[in-house]
Parts: structure tokens; C-alpha cells; sequence
């Protein structure tokens, strides 16, 4: 292999290591209680602004306002990231209307203060795929097995140091 062709290629695993490394990362950190969570969207209802197969990062913190995208739990056990289209203040509770941005019309079923996940605050577009690839048996069979392969791989292909040539400048 010319060493052209092998720089490529480390640079290539050391890229694709960080990639992984990186969504391992987001998983286990998704399962702590950090304040800050991550969600994959798996649905066009919020779409232009956030599309199927973002992921959205949501942030508990209890002060709600029309517009905010929140992330909720619905009447289906289901979280969805919707905008808020409504508060209402009812014999001193508060219930949140939401619609999603594509939709027609507002949602069914009012959202209660207790199912509010949090406030998304930032998304990172397609990187919802891999993330809900991954959290599936297989995905994560797949991750932990890349992440071995691309190790062994750059230990093999670095060789035996001592055999290397040494060069004078």
C-alpha cells in the first residue's frame, strides 16, 4: 500500500473512531440526569425547522412560553417535540396547547406541566439516525463491534515500530 493511500486510510479510522466515540457518548449521557436530554424526531410535524431523523436536545426548565418547542410526553407514552401554540391558566394550573409547524391544526390533548421534558434548545440535523440505529440490539452489537474493528485495525496497520526506518533531515 503506498503511504499516500495508508495516510488516507488512518486519517479515515481516526475520523470514523471520533464519529463513533461521539455517539457512544451521546447514548450513555442521554441516560443520565444531566438536565439536558437527547431525542431523536421521528416525524416531519415540526418540519421546517426541526425534520424526522434530527436530533433535538431538550432542557428542563419549568418556565414555558407560546412559541417554545418543548418536548412532552403524550396521552400515547410517546415524546413528541411540538411548538406551543397556547397557555392556559385554569384555577391556578397551567396546561400548554401544542401544535406541530406542519400541522393544520393544534394538537388533541392538552399537555400538563409534569409531562414537559424540556425546552429544546438546539438540534443536530440526520444525527437522529445513527443515535436510534444505535440504541437498537443490533445497532449497538454494531457500534461496539466498529469500534473494536477500527482499533485493531489501527493497531495492526501501524506495524512494528522498531522495524521502521529511520530517516535523516
Amino acid at each position: 500500500m503506498s503511504s499516500g493511500w495508508k495516510r488516507g486510510v488512518d486519517v479515515a479510522s481516526w475520523v470514523l473512531l471520533a464519529i463513533l466515540v461521539l455517539l457512544a457518548a451521546l447514548l450513555i449521557l442521554s441516560a443520565f440526569n444531566i438536565g439536558v436530554r437527547a431525542y431523536v424526531v421521528s416525524s416531519g410535524s415540526m418540519s421546517p425547522a426541526i425534520h424526522t431523523g434530527d436530533l433535538v436536545f431538550s432542557h428542563k426548565s419549568g418556565n414555558y412560553k407560546k412559541g417554545d418547542i418543548i418536548t412532552f410526553i403524550d396521552s400515547r407514552n410517546k415524546y413528541v417535540s411540538h411548538r406551543i401554540y397556547r397557555v392556559e391558566k385554569k384555577d391556578g394550573k397551567t396546561t400548554y396547547t401544542t401544535k406541530g409547524d406542519a400541522n393544520n391544526a393544534p394538537d388533541g390533548s392538552p399537555v400538563f406541566p409534569g409531562n414537559v421534558m424540556g425546552k429544546v434548545v438546539f438540534h443536530i440535523p440526520l444525527l437522529g439516525i445513527p443515535i436510534a440505529f444505535f440504541h437498537t440490539k443490533i445497532g449497538l452489537v454494531v457500534l461496539i463491534v466498529g469500534i473494536g474493528a477500527i482499533l485493531v485495525w489501527m493497531v495492526l496497520s501501524s506495524g512494528d515500530p522498531s522495524k521502521k526506518k529511520e530517516t535523516t533531515g
